[in-house]
């Protein structure tokens, strides 16, 4: 047992697992120390990464010291850092340390947070920061949810209520629910795993800043019970991935109001603006909807995997997913339900702990500033564009989304297409920074999002010029 290590009993000394514990934050320590400076590693080809890591199983351990150091530089070294204060591509998850620290006691005490029994601090805990984010969205005091792996989950799990509501758990033929067509991908996806066909899902055109028309949504439900189907949802957006456009919640909750339909709303991005006093301006109606997902992942700046589901109707929660089991009547209560009875696992870890100690160790207020930042960074995007000759917008920014792109006059749309496309290799290839792109109404669009609060305006002014020189030159 030289280096420490009890193979027999899966066990490591106590000198040794305090080493290789001060390894690990030293190796946490570097990589955020030095994110600021260093640069943005691009993708190895896959038969790289695949070469450097296939073997067969091991039969005889290692050293772990040489196992942490070949997962730090084989594993990890290359991975994309969203923490980055130019890593402006899809919707990044900047985290923070304490939160990293939360993670860090979660995976080496290992509760179980599925029930009040097994782990009464962690369970408790849960309750406790669900309701802050409950009332920062203005949802019931008798409002339920719980934390999730991310937003996918958070949506797949409040449409299973509204199926439960709606439809009594049928995955009628005849359904149908209405997404704008900026919908996220994971809504279909959901969808699907509930059990409704592609045609049940109806998408809603949009207005010129990509937020879903009320108007047009009641008449697409008019027109489906004329023809014998069956409405029962609406999913509205807010924060949405393409442009960060906020759907106008009050003229939706009204429709579905008046057609008895339940609206969830995925927030997965942007709800979390809700804390911002600033950003609060643009956000209305959260009050009249029926449930709700948000990432304390993105905007909250926890690492992956947090997500956040809230349910007007605490009580469906449970309704829809409890599940008695002889082998659980030893953790069972009656006053209040357990969590693992208000979602679809029953194994569980504790997600709360890295969104309680980002509260806990900055302040709601910090938070909130930081919000406010990332919505001003996105603003300067948009007016330096503007004033970038051969660029344009695509709508003006919205929730720290800035979609734009390049397509002067003496280029055709599919060139600037094809121009665009190629700007995002281009600049990752730079190591400066990271954007990403996408297509509105047919066209191709970069697209930046400002969240990280380690960002400066250095950091857009230097990412917005080495842009135009790599489409100038190309």
């Amino acid at each position: 047992m030289t280096d420490g290590v009890d193979r027999e009993r899966l066990w490591i000394s106590d000198d040794a697992m305090r080493a290789l514990g001060h390894r690990v934050v030293d190796a946490l320590v570097e990589r955020w120390s030095s994110m600021e400076a260093m640069a943005i590693p691009p993708t190895p080809p896959r038969e790289v990464v695949r070469a450097r890591l296939a073997e067969p199983m091991p039969r005889q351990g290692r050293p772990p010291a040489e196992v942490i150091e070949r997962a730090v530089r084989d594993v990890l070294g290359d991975a994309a850092p969203t923490g980055h204060p130019r890593f402006f591509g899809f919707i990044p998850s900047p985290s923070n340390f304490a939160a990293v620290l939360a993670d860090a006691l979660v995976a080496g005490f290992n509760p179980f947070g599925g029930n009040f029994v097994e782990a009464p601090g962690p369970h408790e805990l849960e309750r406790v920061t669900v309701g802050w984010l409950r009332d920062a969205c203005d949802f019931d005091a008798d409002a339920a949810g719980l934390f999730v792996s991310g937003g996918s989950m958070a949506n797949l799990t409040a449409l299973c209520v509204a199926r439960e509501v709606k439809l009594g758990g049928e995955p009628k033929k005849s359904a149908r629910i209405y997404v704008s067509e900026q919908a996220h991908g994971s809504i279909a996806k959901g969808l699907r795993v509930l059990g409704f066909r592609r045609e049940c899902v109806v998408p809603v055109p949009t207005d010129d800043a990509f937020r879903m028309n009320p108007v047009v949504l009641d008449e697409l439900i008019r027109l489906d019970r004329v023809a014998g189907n069956s409405p029962f949802a609406v999913v509205a957006t807010v924060g949405t991935t393409n442009t960060g456009a906020i759907d106008p919640l009050e003229a939706i909750s009204a429709v579905c109001r008046r057609r008895s339909l339940w609206l969830h709303v995925d927030g997965a991005y942007g709800a979390a603006a809700r804390l911002s006093p600033r950003a609060r301006e643009q956000l209305h109606g959260f009050a009249l909807v029926d449930s709700l997902s948000l990432d304390p992942h993105k905007w909250l700046f926890t690492p992956y995997e947090c997500g956040l589901v809230l349910v007007q109707d605490g009580a469906a929660l449970a309704r829809t997913f409890a599940q008695p089991a002889d082998y659980l009547d030893d953790v069972g209560s009656d006053d209040e339900p357990d969590l693992q009875d208000q979602g679809i696992q029953l194994t569980r870890s504790l997600r709360a702990l890295k969104v309680w100690m980002t509260f806990q160790v900055f302040g709601a207020d910090a938070i909130a500033a930081a919000i406010d930042r990332g919505v001003a960074q996105a603003e300067r995007v948009g007016r330096r564009v503007e004033a970038m000759p051969g660029w344009q917008l695509a709508c003006p920014p919205s929730l720290a989304i800035c979609a734009f792109r390049y397509a002067p006059d003496s280029m055709t749309d599919e060139d600037a297409d094809a121009l665009n496309f190629g700007l995002v290799p281009r600049l990752a290839a730079t190591g400066e920074a990271f954007v990403t792109s996408t297509k509105l109404r047919g066209r191709r669009y970069l697209r930046m999002c400002t969240i990280s609060p380690r960002t400066t305006d250095a950091d857009v002014d230097r990412t917005l010029a080495r842009l135009d020189a790599l489409a100038r030159r190309a």
